[in-house]
């Protein structure tokens, strides 16, 4: 069984780490995404994609078709993608704060799982996980943009979980408290 792993956010702080880690792991390919890479050059089983604003859905769409699904490869993903904006009260939370939580840590992961998900339905297996945070379980003051994206976030994920059942493709978030 073929097995490839895609990394979104695969050079910021989490993701850097993170693909440090899956480098270890047994991956036929992996599959580097984020929005610049560094000029060290990739390892034969790696490949990198510099992709921009993944809040906009062809972007999302152009990224993906870069993967080939196949009935005998089985295909991991692990999204990275995320942000924070806290520290003020609900009343002194611009809109745009808000906005600008939704769009980083809700849409761009909605339209990476949408994608996601038809490649899945097209290979032998899948499995995927997201980067939620404890503040989704748990309402902290000065946090509640962030708070709501990522709630959305582990709703959204709750919901593929039980979709991705008809199709072999488990999905997961894990929730860090402090990164």
């Amino acid at each position: 069984m073929i097995k490839e792993i895609l990394v979104f956010g695969s050079h910021g702080a989490l993701g850097s780490g993170v693909v440090e880690k899956i480098k270890l792991a047994d991956f036929d390919k992996l599959w580097l995404f984020d929005s610049h890479h560094d000029g060290a050059m990739p390892v034969q089983n790696e490949e990198r994609v510099v992709v921009a604003d993944l809040s906009l859905e062809k972007n999302v769409v152009d990224a993906f078709k870069h993967i080939t699904p196949a009935k005998d490869k089985f295909i991991y993903l692990f999204s990275t993608i995320g942000g924070y904006l806290g520290g003020k009260e609900i009343d002194e939370t611009p809109i745009e704060d808000l906005d600008k939580m939704l769009t980083l840590n809700l849409k761009t992961n909605f339209n990476i799982l949408r994608e996601f998900k038809k490649l899945a339905a097209e290979s032998a297996g899948s499995s995927a996980i997201f980067t939620s945070a404890m503040t989704a379980f748990a309402g902290e003051t000065g946090k509640s943009a962030y708070g709501a994206s990522k709630a959305a976030l582990s709703y959204l994920v709750e919901t593929a979980a039980q979709e991705g059942r008809r199709i072999n493709m488990s999905v997961n978030a894990i929730a860090p408290f402090i990164l």
